[in-house]
């Protein structure tokens, strides 16, 4: 299996495009047994045996990171699971947005870390559930904003978070692509 230094290693890939699913584990030194077309299959499978009723406790979310390709839910370990267990620490989710929040949950509710994709859900109610659940099994709960560390998005902040501005209302943002 590919590994990312001392980070995380990817030990498990799910896509509902098998043949997607194969392609992307073959490149990341994934075994095939280990690509699954069903989410629920892949918690069930990669984090039963563990703590009670088959969870496995939280344990701290590696830092780093990581790529998944649009589609496919990439699952990745942070440390050896002992007992011949795969280690599953964290599940980052990429799938279309109407299925993040039942994955999310899902792995939360199995003591995973998560890292979705943006949107984090397509509805305030399951943004909330999603949250709940994340807080319920005490596990880190992540989107991806991935214009959150551009130099110009860090310097608005700055400026708003100084005060400079007075209170904010509202704000409207455009980008043409400019790194």
């Amino acid at each position: 299996m590919q590994r990312w230094g001392r980070q995380f290693e990817v030990v498990a890939v799910c896509d509902r495009h098998v043949a997607a699913a194969r392609e992307l584990a073959a490149e990341l030194g994934v075994p095939a047994e280990r690509v699954f077309e069903e989410v629920g299959e892949m918690l069930e499978v990669l984090t039963s045996g563990g703590g009670s009723g088959g969870r496995p406790s939280p344990r701290p979310c590696p830092t780093g990171r990581g790529h998944a390709e649009q589609g496919a839910s990439v699952a990745g370990s942070g440390c050896d699971g002992g007992e011949g267990r795969i280690g599953l620490d964290a599940v980052v989710i990429c799938t279309i947005h109407d299925e993040h929040a039942a994955a999310a949950i899902a792995a939360a509710d199995r003591g995973l870390h998560v890292f979705v994709e943006k949107p984090m859900a397509t509805s305030l109610a399951d943004c909330e559930a999603m949250v709940a659940a994340a807080e319920r099994t005490g596990v880190v709960l992540m989107v991806g904003q991935n214009q959150r560390y551009k130099a110009n998005y860090r310097a608005v902040k700055r400026l708003i978070d100084s005060g400079e501005l007075g209170p904010i209302r509202a704000i409207r943002v455009e980008s043409n692509g400019a790194r």
